[in-house]
């Protein structure tokens, strides 16, 4: 047997209107209501019908059910008591049948308010009498009738052990939602659980809790929140000292109804809940920068916690020799395959493999490194050691005339880079008489370009960036030993590209598309919103020419969909990875933050080897403010107290921010993504202000070609440990995935400092952000909160050492 429908008749000539305010009062919503057969214009007699909203499989529940209902409805006929009852039709509906449901857990905390409202002298007796006759437990004057966790588990804030009260009831029998502790007790007070905080204990200014909480801020400031938050806001202000007073303030100015809301204060006190947590309950739960629940989220100091013993350093000097004797080791070594040898930023890695170049004039070297203007640096040491190098020329050094220069953006634009290097031979053959000075010198550089391909197998040392190598044949590769200056995983892994689900469409329906575009694209359509997909490895690899996608006005790169390995779809677009590899070859990586685990993932097979990372102590300071997570969000939040801090501070230091802010808070042009192989900031005080988080599909692609699983796993603020701190992150559950983000993250950071070059100079970083930096000196006060103060601007002081 099971019940769904609880039905009450009104045939004493209540007014329905009467009965609907008094259902909307106790958030109880009307599925239907008709008039019945003995409904006359004198005398309206109606049924009301509540939904409930899974079935009710036990008999006791639903008898419970019912006379809750009664007793909120008094006006009701209180012999339509019996669940077995049947109940005939009528004249027809009054009003609209509505689509919400009910619940026990709803009615009986509306059932508590009502006695609360019309009886509070006699409120904990009448609860307590209802639950004897009943038979169910109470505790501290509430009845005992919980949620069942998704897992299967009670809800945490009720009893310590609810079999200690007798037996538990649960419906449905198939898939357990609520369930009742059956067999009421007298003295069942006592067997409380206490929860690890006492009502009021905190003490916090509500000015930090609306600077920290958006939906404490819109409570103050929007004219209405839905009941659920404000409940949510309930069960966290409580243990605010004061917090209770102050809720009850805010819901009498806002004319919320003050009796309902002193029940819910009690009721949430007497049945010992813990503060609601912010993810199911809190509308900004997924942007917001919280600690699981409000409580969390407003007493929290950044909390970062050093685990590890002191590290042990040693001098530059010897550092120094540990990666000259590690290079001269990799290149000794017979076996093809990666070395990555640990170098932080400033100890000396660029002259140490120069020196190495001059020394073996017998071997031949490929240097890759992440920009063009490290590639001149890198060509012009050489130079000044006696080694000719011979430096490739990027397209984008190149001062070419307008058009083909719009048509090479093109190329790449639509995902045909590959074909650049015929568009500029027939660029050549098209002008080769020209007698007009522009076209006459973008041929000279084209030819200079085509002459820098050719002699890439010809030189004994060759110098280029980190992008051009991964186009380098085999043939190539395999003449030279290759030494990447920096992590080139990180110039891999920008490789993802976006494309809008409209033009993936019209390409699709074209017909014009090569089988394996044509087959990969059907594939991205039928995928559902916010879904992930992986490509099966095709060894055939077509593309539409650049005239068939102007035919078909596309102007997206669809075309690298055909080499791509994961993707996602996002609303109306479509992003996607497309994975580069090194050529088989003999690679040595100097890098400060290269992650010899995800090597292992990306090139499985490859024979890698990691060298021991042996650390010097900065000369210079590294301080970081650690009490804002700081975050774009984060600063957009608290953009005015930022800019006071920062003007009482920037006139000493140079800043690296994010592109958004550069312009607005920043003075040196730099921004996170643009600041690596940056020299000229080298002995300056520099400011690194936030956290470098990157779109979330960005590690999810990534991860997804690694085979990490991607798909269920959320962002969320979470305990970690992070080499030698532990400390609160908005970070993932999967380990695997969680290091990823770790990997970018650490990694900007790292690079940003290390403008600054504090190995070997006596100048101070000051970072913003509440991921810990290696050797930085933490400072966990609130220093927006408390920008004035003396000590705490003394030690972000450029020169300044000592903890506050």
């Amino acid at each position: 047997m099971e019940m769904q429908l609880f039905a009450l008749d009104f045939d004493g000539g209540a007014a329905f209107g009467e009965i609907q305010n008094q259902a909307a009062r106790y958030h109880l919503p009307i599925a239907f209501a008709y008039s019945t057969f003995s409904s006359t214009r004198k005398l309206a007699k109606f049924r009301v019908v509540f939904l409930n909203d899974v079935p009710v499989t036990d008999k006791h529940a639903a008898e419970i059910m019912i006379r809750m209902l009664l007793r909120i409805f008094n006006q009701a006929d209180q012999s339509c008591a019996d669940v077995s009852r049947m109940f005939f039709g009528g004249k027809g509906l009054i009003g609209h049948a509505g689509r919400e449901a009910i619940n026990i857990v709803g009615l009986m905390e509306s059932f508590q308010r009502y006695i609360f409202e019309t009886q509070p002298k006699n409120y904990k007796r009448e609860v307590e009498q209802f639950a004897k006759v009943n038979q169910i437990a109470c505790l501290n004057g509430c009845l005992q009738i919980h949620c069942v966790h998704r897992d299967g588990k009670v809800e945490d804030f009720s009893v310590n052990d609810q079999y200690i009260y007798g037996s538990v009831t649960v419906f449905p029998s198939n898939i357990p939602k609520y369930f009742l502790i059956t067999h009421y007790q007298a003295d069942v007070c006592e067997k409380l659980e206490k929860t690890s905080l006492s009502y009021g204990e905190i003490r916090k200014d509500f000015k930090v809790i609306e600077q920290k909480c958006h939906l404490y801020h819109d409570f103050i400031k929007e004219p209405h929140i839905h009941h659920n938050e404000r409940f949510h806001l309930l069960t966290n202000l409580i243990y605010i000292l004061g917090g209770c007073k102050r809720f009850q303030s805010i819901i009498a100015k806002k004319g919320y109804d003050v009796q309902e809301w002193r029940f819910y204060a009690k009721y949430v006190k007497d049945r010992r809940y813990k503060p609601q947590s912010c993810e199911g309950h809190c509308p900004y739960s997924d942007t917001c920068d919280h600690v699981v629940n409000i409580v969390n989220t407003v007493k929290q100091k950044g909390d970062i916690r050093k685990i590890c013993k002191d590290e042990t350093y040693y001098q530059v000097d010897e550092v120094y020799s540990f990666i000259e004797n590690h290079l001269q080791d990799a290149l000794a070594a017979p076996r093809k395959g990666i070395c990555l040898i640990p170098a932080q930023t400033a100890v000396g890695k660029t002259e140490a493999y120069c020196k190495l170049i001059s020394r073996e004039i017998g071997r031949r070297f490929l240097i890759a490194v992440p920009t063009n203007q490290l590639k001149r640096e890198v060509g012009k040491r050489l130079g000044e050691k006696g080694v000719e190098a011979e430096i490739t020329l990027s397209l984008d050094e190149m001062n070419l005339e307008g058009r083909l220069k719009a048509r090479i953006q093109f190329y790449y634009q639509i995902g045909l880079g590959e074909k650049v290097i015929n568009l500029l031979r027939d660029y050549i053959k098209e002008n080769r008489d020209t007698e007009e000075p522009e076209i006459m010198n973008t041929v000279n550089q084209c030819n200079m370009y085509l002459r820098g391909s050719d002699a890439l197998a010809e030189s004994r040392v060759l110098v280029t960036t980190h992008a051009r190598l991964l186009t380098l044949s085999s043939d190539i590769i395999k003449q030279y030993t290759v030494i990447v200056d920096e992590d080139i995983l990180s110039t891999i892994f920008k490789n993802i590209r976006t494309v809008s689900r409209q033009t993936v469409q019209k390409v699709f329906d074209s017909g014009e598309c090569p089988v394996v575009l044509q087959e990969r694209l059907g594939q991205v359509i039928g995928t559902p919103d916010k879904g992930y997909g992986k490509f099966d490895k095709s060894f055939s690899v077509g593309y539409l020419s650049d005239q068939e996608l102007e035919e078909l006005e596309v102007y997206d790169n669809v075309n690298e969909i055909a080499a791509a390995s994961a993707f996602q779809m996002d609303g109306d677009m479509v992003h996607y990875f497309t994975p580069r590899t090194l050529k088989e070859g003999k690679y040595i990586i100097l890098s400060a933050t290269s992650d010899s685990g995800l090597y292992r993932r990306y090139f499985p097979g490859r024979f890698i080897k990691e060298y021991p990372y042996h650390k010097a102590e900065y000369r210079g300071r590294l301080k970081q403010l650690t009490a804002y997570t700081m975050s774009r969000q984060c600063i957009q939040d608290n953009r005015n107290r930022l800019e006071a801090f920062l003007g009482l501070l920037q006139s000493r230091y140079q800043m690296i921010t994010f592109m958004k802010y550069e312009a607005e808070l920043g003075n040196t042009n730099l921004h996170f993504g643009n600041a690596e192989g940056v020299d000229w900031l080298k002995g300056e005080d520099v400011i690194v202000m936030g956290t470098p988080h990157l779109s979330e599909f960005v590690y999810k692609l990534i991860g997804y070609h690694l085979g990490i699983e991607v798909q269920t796993d959320v962002l969320a603020v979470r305990r970690i440990q992070y080499k030698d701190y532990e400390f609160n992150f908005m970070t993932y559950k999967n380990e695997a995935l969680k290091n990823l983000q770790i990997f970018f993250i650490g990694k900007e950071l790292e690079q940003c400092v290390g403008r600054a070059r504090l190995l070997r100079n006596d100048c101070t970083v000051l970072v913003l952000s509440n991921f810990p930096c290696e050797q930085a000196e933490l400072i966990q006060d609130d220093y927006l909160e408390t920008a004035e103060d003396g000590g705490l601007m003394k030690a972000c002081s450029p020169g300044m050492a000592g903890k506050l």
